[in-house]
């Protein structure tokens, strides 16, 4: 569940030593918008950003197709926002 997910983190995030170096991932973000090609890609992205009942994406493709350069640019682009459990629909709502 989601807030599994984030116990998770919040202790690894305990555990980590706060004069260690950021890693990698921490430093280095690729800009989404300097993503070349994969058109198709973007615009689902972007879709699904504007419109969340579209309900997500599903990404696959070859290794070194930019899937996880492009989900992390996106996610880095939007705001976090609160969202409700429906339990008639047994979903996160964002509404």
């Amino acid at each position: 569940s989601l807030s599994t997910c984030e116990d998770t983190f919040d202790h690894i995030d305990l555990k980590m030593n706060k004069e260690d170096p950021p890693s990698r991932r921490q430093q280095q973000r690729y800009p989404f918008a300097a993503i070349i090609g994969q058109e198709d890609l973007k615009l689902c992205l972007i879709l699904c950003a504007i419109d969340p009942t579209i309900g997500g994406v599903l990404i696959k493709g070859d290794k070194g197709t930019a899937k996880s350069t492009a989900a992390r640019g996106i996610a880095h682009l939007m705001t976090q926002i609160e969202v409700g459990y429906d339990p008639v629909k047994g979903v996160l709502d964002p509404y």
